[in-house]
Order: structure tokens, then C-alpha cells, then sequence
């Protein structure tokens, strides 16, 4: 297979860990009409990795690992655009600088 890889840009995004958020109300309503404060996305997820189950945890949309952004609109697009599922990510502040991690998701 003929691959143009010595073509391609190595290009570089920079995103910050993303705070979880919560709406007008943190309240989910379950099927039987209790209301539920859930667990959702953002922040840094400790203890759910990729490929972990996905049932038994109380919670309604888990991220494993770090869910990031770009406070800038438009970097954001790009971080979200040219961040790869595979693509190897390094901490570029802070205790973990250097540290390495992988690009497991996105959306």
C-alpha cells in the first residue's frame, strides 16, 4: 500500500481541561418519576477508563479521562476538528507536564 504520510503537516491544538457543567436544573427525571443528580461530561474522570463497562455506574454521560476545550471559538473548532481518535496528546502545564496520554474520543 502506497501511503503519502512524508506529506502530510504535523500540526499541533491546545485545549485546557473543560469544567463539567450543569444546566437551568441539575435534575433528571428516571422512568418511574424520581428525580436523579447524575454525573455528566467534563472535568477529568479518575475512575473510568476506556473499555471499562459501560452499565452499573451512576451517572448519565461518563467521558473516561480528560474532557478538553479551547476557550477561543474558533480554536475549539479546530482542536475538535484535527484532535484524532489515536493521536498521541501531551501535558504541556502544570504537574503532569510531559506527561502522555492518547486521544480516545471526541465529539
Amino acid at each position: 500500500m502506497k501511503l503519502n504520510a512524508s506529506q502530510l503537516v504535523k500540526l499541533s491544538v491546545v485545549g485546557e481541561v473543560d469544567s463539567p457543567s450543569v444546566g437551568d436544573t441539575p435534575y433528571r427525571v428516571s422512568a418511574d418519576g424520581q428525580p436523579l443528580v447524575l454525573v455528566g461530561s467534563g472535568g477529568i474522570t479518575y475512575n473510568v477508563r476506556v473499555g471499562d463497562s459501560v452499565a452499573g455506574w451512576k451517572a448519565d454521560h461518563v467521558e473516561p479521562g480528560v474532557s478538553l476545550k479551547n476557550s477561543n471559538n474558533n480554536a475549539n473548532g479546530a482542536l475538535n476538528l484535527y484532535a484524532c481518535v489515536g493521536n498521541e496528546a501531551t501535558v504541556i502545564s502544570g504537574d503532569a507536564k510531559k506527561a502522555k496520554g492518547v486521544v480516545t474520543g471526541k465529539h
